[in-house]
């Protein structure tokens, strides 16, 4: 039995050996990610020292350009407003020409379909001549179709 032993120590001392060779490497990889950490924190805070103008820049930017969004807006409900009234005053002091003016189409167009004075034959009216002169006036019963 003390054969035995020999052997289960040798395999101790092998994993007792292993695991400080690993203690070993997750210190000395814990070592170069610290110092990573601090060199990407040096970089970080430098690309924030060189930014901060331009940021500072860019949002002076945003509020002047926000200054001439709600000008502008202020200035297109001025002329809707200004559009508004001159379409109304437009429309009361206008309207009587425009009534004139219609007036006056709707005379030209009756006179321009209507010659000589007479008014214009309606549909019925041409259907009667029609029927009238197709001899069916003999065969109706009423005379006055």
């Amino acid at each position: 039995m003390p054969a035995d032993l020999g052997t289960t120590n040798l395999w101790l001392a092998i994993i007792a050996i292993a695991n400080v060779i690993t203690l070993l490497a997750l210190a000395a990889a814990a070592f170069v990610v610290l110092r990573l950490t601090k060199k990407a924190s040096a970089v970080v805070d430098k690309v924030e020292q060189q930014a901060a103008p331009v940021i500072a820049r860019a949002n002076a930017l945003v509020l002047e350009a926000q200054h001439v969004v709600d000008d502008a807006k202020h200035m297109v409900a001025k002329v809707k407003h200004a559009n508004d009234a001159v379409r109304q005053t437009a429309r009361r002091q206008l309207w009587p020409v425009v009534g004139l003016m219609r007036g006056v189409s709707a005379i030209a167009s009756t006179l321009k379909h209507a010659p000589n004075g007479r008014p214009r034959a309606t549909q019925d009216d041409l259907a009667r001549e029609r029927f009238l002169n197709e001899g069916g006036g003999s065969h109706a019963r009423e005379r006055n179709l």
